[in-house]
């Protein structure tokens, strides 16, 4: 799962779906499609959420509770 999925699947739990006459559209879809600008502005601030609690590494891209594949490595 990568970060915008998880991003999707946050958006999703937190609000309820959108229904408009006999069509329902879930949350992140309404967002990332009505207005892109703060649908990409909120996946940056929950990426950066995710590198301050320590689950993401920007470096590796590794998601999750699980140690970052570069873990131990410096930079020279």
């Amino acid at each position: 799962m990568n970060l915008e999925d998880c991003y999707n699947d946050m958006l999703d739990d937190c609000h309820a779906e959108l229904k408009v006459g006999n069509i329902t559209i879930l949350p992140s879809k309404a967002l990332r499609l009505c207005d892109p600008i703060a649908y990409r502005c909120g996946l940056n601030d929950y990426t950066d959420m995710l590198i301050t609690d320590g689950l993401y590494c920007e470096q590796c891209e590794s998601l999750g509770d699980n140690a970052c594949e570069c873990e131990g490595d410096e930079e020279e």
